[in-house]
């Protein structure tokens, strides 16, 4: 809904959800894909330190037509390490 954004709850949740990934399911890695041209679902990985893999070239159809998707992804190793630092 538009009168929660912009207040980080995403960025919370997603956060919550990688941490929960790596820390209690002992995953290796973590990907999230976004359609280009959505830049604010972009913000959220960017803003979390994810790093750009590359494009899924029409990697996913929408409405009427293929979007490319843009994949980031974050490793435990990575993760651990942001949490070290304390970002």
């Amino acid at each position: 809904a538009e009168p929660m954004q912009g207040k980080g709850i995403m960025i919370r949740t997603v956060r919550k959800l990688v941490d929960f990934a790596f820390r209690n399911l002992n995953h290796n890695r973590v990907q999230i894909k976004i359609a280009s041209g959505n830049e604010k679902s972009e913000a959220i990985p960017i803003k979390l330190g994810f790093v750009l893999e590359g494009i899924e070239r029409s990697g996913e159809f929408h409405g009427t037509r293929f979007h490319d998707l843009k994949i980031y992804s974050f490793l435990k190793k990575e993760w651990t390490e942001q949490l070290i630092r304390g970002i």
